[in-house]
């Protein structure tokens, strides 16, 4: 009897790679107090973290009483041009509320809109906060527009080595179709007394998927790793996208968010199977972003388009997220169903 020697390496290096990816989605916290019940519910939260909205009066934007009865803000004067969106703006004004800080852009340079509003919300903000805002708001702009929404689901992590393992196995395996290219970056070493890794960000498109700290520990744009206690997924969806899904102005917003609507379909975890030309998820990929980074199945697929015939008839999906999966789906629905619940006498 003959033993195939080199088929039992391959098969114990792709079955222990497929338990490492099953242990860094254990990393999630879940509901059981010592995270040792595998069928407690995952402790993932969706919420919606910024959202940009537009006015195309100009008188509005030139008027000063309207922008005070709103929000009561104070007026930045100078700001260094290199501030976002001061590029095309001339006066900009900050409202710092508990639960978000409002940005308001006046007096743009150029053909951008004249009256332009960024919603950041902070970890306290609720879906009732926000909704609560945008009601105020429609009161005095029923006409603003939505201009982007950033739909954002965090994934709390045990500890910051297993956030780590888990952003690891989320880049390793996320697929999004008819992206041109990936970008990784971040993870730097900075000089605090020990050199410390900062946190890395993974992006597709207009999705990113990165380690984060809470606020309070965010330094600059990054935390250090020793902050870092869950990974974020965050797609921010263009105007284009929103007014497929019927959300066109602040009012269409207020009725719905349609949070699974426009997320459904971009979280996929792939692998490539049944082809002697395509890597095998267990070996590391080799194709790299621009700065030389890889090992992600997004950036190997772009790299073969092209060049394999029937590509995508290789890609197949992990099993290994179907849990994890069912539970950004569910997450999703929730929030939607939390949003419809909140104020509808005020809608």
């Amino acid at each position: 009897m003959t033993v195939d020697r080199v088929g039992m390496s391959r098969g114990l290096k792709e079955t222990t790679a497929l338990q490492y990816v099953s242990h860094c989605l254990e990393g999630i916290k879940n509901e059981s107090l010592d995270g040792e019940d595998p069928y407690s519910p995952l402790m993932i939260h969706a919420f919606i973290h910024k959202i940009v909205l537009t006015v195309g009066s100009q008188n509005i934007a030139r008027d000063r009483g309207t922008i005070h009865r709103l929000f009561d803000p104070y007026f930045i004067d100078k700001v260094p041009p290199q501030q976002r969106r001061m590029d095309y703006y001339q006066e900009r004004w900050i409202k710092h509320l508990p639960a978000c800080d409002i940005y308001i852009f006046t007096f743009p340079i150029g053909r951008q809109a004249p009256f332009w509003i960024e919603i950041h919300t902070k970890e306290s903000c609720s879906l009732a906060n926000l909704k609560e805002l945008l009601i105020k708001i429609r009161k005095d702009l029923p006409k603003a527009g939505v201009s982007s929404i950033d739909y954002t689901i965090d994934l709390p992590a045990w500890n910051s080595r297993c956030a780590e393992n888990l952003f690891w196995a989320l880049k390793k395996c996320l697929y999004i179709p008819y992206r041109r290219g990936a970008q990784i970056y971040g993870g730097q070493l900075t000089m605090t007394g020990n050199c410390n890794r900062m946190n890395t960000v993974y992006r597709v498109g207009d999705t990113k998927i990165y380690e984060r700290g809470s606020d309070g520990n965010r330094t600059g744009d990054y935390w250090d790793i020793k902050d870092i206690d869950r990974v974020r997924l965050e797609y921010s969806a263009p105007r284009h996208r929103l007014r497929k899904h019927g959300i066109s102005r602040i009012g269409d917003l207020i009725t719905g968010i349609s949070f699974y609507e426009m997320n459904k379909d971009i979280y996929h975890f792939k692998c490539f199977e049944g082809s002697t030309e395509l890597p095998v998820f267990h070996k590391d990929y080799r194709a790299t972003d621009n700065y030389g980074n890889g090992d992600c199945f997004q950036l190997e697929h772009i790299n073969h388009r092209g060049f394999i015939k029937g590509l995508n008839q290789y890609v197949k999906d992990m099993a290994r997220f179907e849990g994890f999966k069912a539970a950004l789906m569910e997450v999703m629905m929730q929030a939607d169903s939390e949003w419809a619940r909140i104020c509808r006498k005020s809608i």
